[in-house]
């Protein structure tokens, strides 16, 4: 006589966890679709644990769809989003997502962006600060926009210091990602840490790209 065991799967002790690389921010026409694909995982191997619900908050008119199971893998969720904005839903949305699993876990909140018919600010004429000599080892640097500064999409977003060479050409001296910038309602902050200044006749230009 044989007899045959059936062990089950231990749960997962751990919150599932969003896996993504996608851009938190995507800037949309109204009139136009908008879609959107969400992965979350179990993070845990050969276990019994699912993801089964999420919270959300979306925009009006955003639909959501059930959770799916990634056909590649068993512990990897997949969550569709579909928006249409209509023409007078311009503005700046933010909408937020909570998985929760089977053993009531919830992972961490991920939130996104979605700007309609958004335009991109532009700089305010001389409100760079500070202008003109600066102390040797500056680090913290400010320039205004004409609206409320986000955050780009991505990190390919740079300050970046030019110096005036006596020819009539610019020399690039400087570049400052995205990662240090931080944001105060019209204004866009950043920090050139460790950076340090000399003191010469040339001119020092600031361009943002």
């Amino acid at each position: 006589m044989f007899w045959t065991f059936f062990v089950p799967f231990p749960s997962c002790d751990q919150a599932p966890i969003y896996i993504d690389n996608i851009d938190n921010c995507t800037m949309i026409s109204s009139n136009s679709t908008f879609s959107r694909t969400v992965l979350f995982r179990v993070p845990c191997v050969n276990t019994s644990t699912t993801i089964t619900n999420f919270t959300t908050d979306l925009p009006t008119g955003m639909n959501v769809s059930s959770i799916t199971r990634h056909p590649n893998d068993s512990n990897v969720y997949i969550l569709h989003l579909v928006w249409h904005p209509r023409s007078n839903q311009q503005g700046i949305y933010i909408y937020c997502i909570i998985p929760i699993d089977s053993e009531g876990h919830e992972g961490a909140q991920i939130c996104f962006v979605v700007e309609v018919d958004a335009q991109l600010p532009e700089f305010v004429l001389d409100s760079m600060i500070p202008t003109g000599r600066v102390p040797y080892d500056q680090s913290v640097w400010s320039i205004g926009v004409n609206q409320p500064a986000l955050s780009p999409a991505s990190l390919n977003a740079y300050f970046r210091f030019f110096k005036k060479q006596l020819n009539g050409t610019d020399q690039e001296v400087l570049a400052v990602d995205a990662s240090t910038f931080y944001y105060d309602y019209r204004r866009i902050n950043f920090t050139t840490n460790n950076a340090t200044w000399e003191y010469v006749s040339y001119i020092y230009d600031t361009i943002y790209t």
